[in-house]
């Protein structure tokens, strides 16, 4: 769940003071998470459009993938740090983006925001993320 909407996640039985406050930048090309993995540090871009957690694939180095999913290759991350909390155990598919994707190393996608409900503050910019 991502919701800009404050009132509806109380609606909806949320209370924000469950949640951890993350700065993020907004860039053209979306809302940037600073997330340290088991690859190292990486800006991710969150994106409810896409089904899964992405990231160049470049970056999978000498890292040997558990299994491929979607037709992509994936790891599973036990570091999955945003603003000193680690979401661990977050699976990273790995992909060739396009040269229009040079300011981020990935994306964020729905996966991870069905795992951890997320207020976006965008006047502010920073981000509400529900911990467990």
């Amino acid at each position: 769940i991502a919701s800009n909407n404050l009132k509806q996640l109380k609606k909806d039985g949320y209370d924000i003071r469950s949640f951890v406050k993350i700065p993020v930048r907004s860039t053209p090309l979306g809302l940037v998470l600073e997330v340290e993995t088991d690859l190292g540090k990486l800006d991710l871009s969150l994106d409810s459009g896409t089904t899964c957690t992405i990231v160049k694939a470049s970056l999978l180095g000498n890292e040997k993938p558990e299994e491929v999913a979607y037709g992509l290759p994936k790891i599973k991350s036990k570091k999955f740090q945003i603003g000193g909390q680690n979401f661990k155990d977050v699976n990273m598919f790995f992909y060739d983006f396009s040269d229009k994707m040079k300011g981020i190393d990935g994306i964020i996608g729905v996966d991870f925001l069905q795992r951890y409900p997320m207020y976006i503050d965008f006047a502010k910019e920073v981000v509400y993320i529900k911990v467990d």
